[in-house]
């Protein structure tokens, strides 16, 4: 009885008792609705007050955090719909469609593998008129690595992913270059944890793993472009303010710690992001700056997987734009702006699920444009975007 009457009774003495806000700091943002006599008063109180119980329904984060314990391993519902309890405490993203691909229950159509097929191979026709090379990476899902901690009653069905489809699909029918980051972090699981239990990101040594991979592949056009090993680093743990699958489950006050990596001998890298400039198409956008980079300028389209990659992807180019956004965000523009010496686009494997690749228009090359690079040199391109302030004295 006391937890069902404590929220409403916790609720309704607010108002007359702010030396309380403390305990329920974030809860209560909205006043008690103003009554006057008002017609116009008289016919908004109605919405006011159920905005008021809403915003202000007392112990709504610890009622959270209780259902979810009591719930334990099973899949939740509400709030924590989105997030699935696997074996020893490991958590997994449960939306998205990503779970029914996990048990190989979500195929692609032909018609969308063509379509696909057709976006990709449009921008690395465009960029390869221009001498730009254009290399599509994709990094693995969380339960894609460590199979072994979802849940038990999580069945598969089929083998086959949509990244399977995929890959063997342009394997087949097109030359574009794709990067599947899996082998490389299996390899790095056997010795390392790649991913933290109760976060759907990988963590500092999976990133480390696919941007070292990244460094490979782009040997094919810039010649022996150096790379580093975990011998060659340290791991260190950061504290995470909120995970992710945490924060769903309404377990925010939980702190966690992420292991991270760096090189013995540091970075030379600078990297600045644009967070006090709005970007029109809702992206964020990082850049960075390193003289001593073997790659002149480089365009990175990316989602938040490559947040960890950046300070070591940045190590490769003098000059790099990073398009930070959940979405397909490849436009032609960015590429005129910048002039980059190279493309890369990466995604991560659930993108596959949830988003339809962009076929934007292609504009006419410019007459300018240099013909393919020379491995191991860059176009040396002039850039139409002025250099980012803050970085000329990288």
């Amino acid at each position: 009885m006391v937890i069902v009457y404590a929220p409403g009774a916790g609720t309704i003495l607010l108002p007359a008792k702010p030396r309380l806000h403390g305990a329920w700091q974030q809860e209560e943002n909205r006043p008690f609705p103003r009554l006057t006599w008002k017609l116009s008063a008289l016919l908004s109180f109605p919405r006011d007050l159920g905005e008021y119980f809403q915003s202000n329904f007392a112990f709504r984060r610890n009622l959270i955090r209780w259902h979810t314990k009591l719930l334990g391993n099973a899949v939740t519902k509400g709030s924590s719909q989105r997030v699935l309890e696997g074996r020893q405490g490991w958590l997994f993203l449960g939306d998205q469609g990503t779970i029914a691909d996990y048990r190989g229950m979500l195929p692609f159509t032909s018609q969308q593998l063509r379509h696909w097929q057709q976006s990709l191979e449009s921008r690395r026709d465009w960029l390869d008129r221009q001498g730009i090379p254009y290399l599509f990476v994709v990094c693995p899902d969380k339960h894609t690595i460590y199979p072994e901690y979802m849940p038990a009653r999580i069945n598969r069905v089929r083998t086959q992913t949509r990244l399977d489809q995929f890959l063997r699909h342009m394997e087949v029918h097109s030359k574009v270059q794709i990067l599947d980051l899996r082998p490389a972090l299996r390899e790095m699981k056997k010795t390392h944890l790649c991913y933290q239990p109760q976060e759907t990101h990988w963590n500092g040594v999976g990133a480390f793993a696919g941007s070292q991979e990244i460094a490979r592949q782009l040997r094919t056009r810039f010649g022996n472009l150096p790379t580093l090993t975990m011998d060659q680093c340290e791991i260190y743990q950061q504290e995470n303010a909120e995970t992710d699958l945490l924060r769903l489950l309404g377990r925010t006050q939980v702190r966690t710690m992420m292991d991270n990596v760096r090189p013995r001998h540091g970075l030379a890298a600078q990297v600045q992001w644009d967070t006090d400039r709005p970007h029109g198409r809702g992206c964020v956008l990082i850049r960075s700056r390193c003289r001593t980079a073997p790659i002149g300028r480089a365009l990175v389209v990316c989602d938040s997987f490559a947040t960890h990659m950046i300070p070591f992807l940045a190590e490769l180019f003098r000059e790099a734009l990073y398009v930070w956004s959940g979405s397909d965000n490849f436009l032609p523009a960015d590429v005129l702006d910048l002039g980059p010496d190279v493309v890369i686009q990466e995604i991560v494997e659930r993108a596959l699920c949830e988003m339809t690749p962009n076929l934007p228009e292609m504009p006419p090359v410019p007459a300018d444009a240099p013909p393919a690079p020379v491995p191991g040199r860059e176009n040396r391109r002039t850039p139409r975007q002025l250099r980012p302030p803050g970085l000329d004295g990288a």
